[in-house]
């Protein structure tokens, strides 16, 4: 959302109304929700609705059955829409990146200090500020090289295919083909608009169906490895919507209860401030969350030295220059 007002691509390409977006079909001219039809049947019956909303009436069974839809058949569709759409918008991040945006420029103060990430979206707009900065990083693709710091996406990504499956895909879909636990490639930018065999994308509001499969297993293990060894952990305009909380939950429990929090949310959920319970914890809640009044990024360590600032006298547990020296 930050970058999508930095770079305006939010006047047309809001990331919370996916469904109202220009996407053409990737193999014919035209709309690519008129080659969805279950999906399309949903949008226009629960119009009057937000599109977080309509996905999750695609998983309410009765309300489904009541317009005569079958919920896994649109889950299917609606995973190859998000799919073909966010790989629209990771495009045009890509082309509209500028180092100047605000949250690239802290992660270049600190590039030397991040050891994993862990994102719930779909696009690629983080991987391209690690790409910009040359910090390795890893999904644990077959045909990555895995080594770098641990980059879990259990939600899916737009570059993400399934391995162990060989078959053509053409819209309207023929074939029912989803929830297969196969090991995962990743695809070149040049193949973001091609036909998934199975497109990799929990809908948004559903609960994440991919928690065990392998591909997200093998990160998620190295990324609670580095959690548990952190001195601060970065929450980034966390929703925490009750589908999510139980990884969320887990990256909590994993964080050292000496280490710092920052919650970067202008207005973040009061359950999720609570799970945090008395961790020492950090609010930048504007929306330049890592940029200060003087519109430089906030340091969490020495700009000169690059040692950790130091905690406060008083034992809150948060670095001395933003508690009492504030």
């Amino acid at each position: 959302m930050s970058f999508g007002h930095f770079s305006g691509l939010t006047k047309n390409w809001n990331s919370q109304s996916p469904l109202s977006w220009d996407i053409e079909c990737p193999q014919k001219k035209g709309q690519f929700i008129d080659q969805l039809p279950t999906l399309k049947k949903l949008r226009n019956s629960f119009s009057h609705l937000d599109d977080f909303n309509i996905f999750k009436q695609l998983q309410d069974i009765e309300a489904c059955s009541k317009i005569n839809i079958d919920t896994n058949y649109g889950l299917m569709e609606a995973r190859h829409y998000l799919t073909i759409a966010f790989s629209k918008l990771a495009t045009l991040q890509i082309e509209h990146f500028d180092k100047d945006w605000g949250w690239f420029r802290w992660m270049s103060k600190h590039k030397e200090n991040i050891s994993c990430a862990f994102s719930l979206n779909y696009d690629l707009l983080l991987e391209q500020c690690f790409d910009q900065l040359k910090i390795l990083h890893t999904s644990y693709e077959l045909n990555g090289h895995n080594y770098g710091i641990p980059l879990a996406k259990p939600h899916g990504s737009v570059d993400f295919e399934i391995m162990g499956i060989s078959i053509n895909v053409s819209y309207p879909l023929k074939n029912f083909i989803d929830m297969n636990n196969t090991p995962i490639n990743k695809l070149k930018k040049t193949e973001l608009f091609t036909p998934r065999i199975q497109p990799l994308c929990i809908a948004p509001n559903e609960a994440n169906k991919y928690i065990d499969y392998q591909w997200v297993e093998t990160a998620r293990r190295n990324f609670l490895s580095e959690v548990k060894k952190c001195t601060h952990c970065i929450f980034i305009g966390i929703s925490y919507f009750e589908c999510d909380r139980p990884e969320i939950d887990e990256i909590i429990r994993a964080i050292p209860k000496e280490s710092e929090v920052i919650v970067a949310n202008p207005d973040p959920n009061a359950d999720f401030i609570d799970k945090l319970g008395d961790r020492p914890t950090i609010f930048w809640k504007s929306f330049n969350s890592p940029l200060n009044a003087k519109n430089e990024p906030t340091m969490l360590k020495n700009i000169n030295s690059g040692k950790l600032l130091k905690k406060c006298f008083c034992g809150s547990g948060i670095s001395y220059q933003y508690c009492h020296a504030i």
